[in-house]
């Protein structure tokens, strides 16, 4: 008795797409483009399915994270700054194009696409290293691109022969090695510690298995499937992304016989557009994130709130309107604040869990004034804050503004102010990590600080599961 049965399509391109993992060659498909279009569909469903099951697994092991791994990545900063349709143009048109002429259309062996490709590699390096503000980098970098720029010029002859014999007898390797490189360089979405080192062959498996389901399309049907199948994956996950932000954070429109509240998601496409003003009889707070409003209206350090990732981004615009003046002027702010929190629990559907840890606390106090004196700034108020990855500036400020930067920079510490003084302040200090922050405070600043232990509320937000 025969038990050999015939696998059906989907059982068959898992079967195909499985042996060529295993040992990955270079024939192009003779399919119609019908049959094209049908195992296209096949593949894309199953590379959802896996994908699906990696950031499933993402998922339960991101608790055992560092927070900043997280909540610092490029991709979510995206979504906090930009707009839809900025999103939806750098994630299914720029980057599908420029990543699939990258690393999969040199693929299929020409001479011309090698040559290309080590060009833009040699250019790109050179601006990036011209543009670095670390000259150690800059002189190691060009110490190393130089002599293999000339190495490449003088042998280039030899180069496109010795190429088409390892495209031919290792395409394996040379397949691998272009998908483990496209996986590599998604690593910078991440900040740059320890962990994301530690972490990185669990953190670029997803770019790495929709990097074999790319190369397998590029390799069977061509590069402008590939580019189609790339495209049409970023696209939709950005969709579902919004989508889900959309749903949850719906427009709300409520006005009683004492006030009016609108909130609404944020239409400003800059990222510095934003509003505070909480006393009187209205309050608004524009294109802010909804981790920050929370952080508003608790009146809470933002690091001890937790929302999910897939919500704390989304930007909201809220305007609140007395119609009855308040009969309580000196809490004006607290009341505000209250009424546009429980009207947004209510109409997003979240609660509050308390939970409490321990953290370090350092209590900043004047260690040398002659050396603070220095820094007294000469005008008061037109506070101004400017930072970048390496310095960070701040105007006419307070010593309490001070300790907010110090607080915004440093996780899982908290930073409180022993000062007691009505001068403003211009200090200019480098980004640096907790410890030689401290030193650098107190060798130029003129700055102490009080170390002790001490627990504080964490809040954590949870939304009812029909609202997610």
């Amino acid at each position: 008795m025969n038990n050999n049965t015939t696998p059906s399509f989907f059982g068959l391109q898992i079967k195909q797409l499985i042996d060529f993992a295993k040992n990955p060659d270079n024939n192009y498909s003779d399919q119609s483009f019908a049959g094209k279009l049908k195992s296209f569909g096949t593949l894309f469903l199953l590379n959802l399915v896996v994908v699906g099951v990696i950031m499933g697994l993402l998922s339960a092991i991101e608790p055992f994270l560092p927070k900043e791994l997280m909540e610092d990545h490029k991709v979510s900063e995206m979504f906090d700054e930009g707009n839809i349709w900025v999103m939806l143009l750098m994630a299914a048109v720029s980057a599908p194009i420029g990543e699939e002429l990258i690393f999969r259309f040199p693929l299929k062996f020409k001479v011309w696409v090698i040559h290309t490709l080590l060009c833009v590699i040699f250019i790109f390096t050179g601006v990036k290293l011209a543009f670095a503000h670390n000259t150690v980098v800059q002189i190691a970098g060009g110490v190393i691109l130089l002599p293999l720029l000339i190495l490449y010029l003088v042998k280039i002859k030899r180069v496109a022969p010795f190429y088409a014999q390892v495209w031919k007898n290792k395409f394996g390797v040379v397949f691998y090695t272009f998908t483990a490189i496209f996986a590599l360089i998604h690593i910078g979405n991440y900040p740059l510690i320890w962990a994301t080192l530690i972490a990185m062959p669990v953190l670029i498996l997803p770019q790495f298995t929709i990097g074999i389901f790319l190369g397998y399309i590029r390799v069977r049907f061509g590069i402008l499937w590939s580019i189609a199948f790339h495209a049409i994956h970023n696209g939709l996950f950005v969709l579902l992304a919004t989508i889900a932000m959309t749903v949850v954070f719906k427009p709300v429109e409520i006005k009683t016989t004492d006030y009016s509240l609108n909130i609404n998601k944020s239409k400003s496409d800059k990222y510095g557009d934003t509003v505070i003003m909480m006393h009187g009889d209205s309050a608004k707070i524009i294109n802010h994130r909804f981790k920050d409003v929370l952080s508003i209206l608790l009146n809470k350090d933002k690091k001890f709130i937790i929302v999910d990732e897939d919500k704390e981004g989304v930007r909201l615009d809220v305007k609140l309107t007395r119609i009855k003046k308040a009969k309580d002027s000196v809490n004006i702010e607290k009341l505000n604040g209250y009424i546009i929190l429980n009207e947004m629990k209510k109409a997003y559907g979240f609660t509050f869990d308390t939970l409490h840890k321990k953290v370090t606390n350092y209590e900043m106090y004047v260690k040398d004034i002659n050396k603070l004196k220095k820094y007294i700034s000469k005008k008061k108020g037109n506070a101004l804050t400017q930072k970048n990855s390496e310095r960070i500036l701040k105007e006419n400020c307070s010593i309490d503004e001070v300790v907010v930067e110090l607080n915004n920079d440093h996780e899982d510490v908290e930073f409180s102010n022993a000062i007691n003084t009505t001068d403003f302040y211009t200090l200019e200090y480098p980004t640096l990590s907790l410890e030689k922050t401290l030193i650098y405070f107190d060798k130029h600043l003129g700055f102490g600080f009080k170390k002790s232990e001490k627990e504080v509320e964490v809040i954590k937000v949870i939304f009812e599961e029909n609202n997610i």
